[in-house]
């Protein structure tokens, strides 16, 4: 890890939090400036996020959809001084290049809940999210109730759904997502 800055000394900017962090250990978020590290994962929670990623990109490769689905590491630019990491994404485009660590244009972003960042997923990453002008999707994937809410944008509007079970398409792209094959993981 380089230490070319101190975070502790003030907030950082997006650059220089890459800079800063890049091959660190552990996953970090920047929020407002601040450096945020990422709690451990919950079984359930690495078993919920690798299904719909599965999905996602399983949907992309069968549709020949002109789109990317990525898992956690790459990061959103919420803001000048903001990047979130979501549990996956869908990129609006095939021009990703092999070294970025922010992808540009995201089209979906899922979150999988955990106990200490139920609020903070329902409802900061909601708003910070759509402040990126191509996503169109926000799924927040709760095991503990069983719900996925499902945030979409058309236009200026974003209404929101909330489902127990069955299927949400997502289209654009052009994705299914088998809620119940989500809930099926959890022991």
């Amino acid at each position: 890890m380089q230490q070319s800055v101190d975070p502790s000394k003030r907030r950082l900017t997006v650059e220089e939090f890459l800079s800063a962090y890049e091959g660190a250990e552990g996953r970090y978020e920047l929020v407002d400036g601040n450096v945020v590290k990422m709690p451990a994962e919950t079984a359930t929670h690495v078993r919920i996020k690798t299904r719909i990623l599965r999905q996602l990109d399983d949907a992309i490769r069968a549709g020949g959809l002109p789109v990317e689905a990525f898992a956690d590491g790459i990061s959103l630019r919420v803001g000048p001084r903001s990047l979130r990491e979501p549990d996956a994404t869908v990129g609006a485009d095939m021009a990703v290049d092999g070294d970025d660590m922010i992808l540009e244009r995201p089209l979906i972003a899922v979150e999988v809940v955990s106990p200490s960042s139920g609020r903070t997923d329902k409802v900061t990453k909601a708003v910070e999210y759509f402040r990126v002008s191509t996503l169109v999707h926000y799924l927040v994937v709760d095991p503990a109730t069983r719900v996925m809410t499902h945030h979409h944008r058309s236009g200026d509007d974003i209404t929101l759904t909330e489902h127990t079970g069955g299927t949400v398409t997502l289209d654009p792209p052009g994705i299914i997502v088998d809620i119940d094959a989500l809930w099926q993981v959890i022991r």
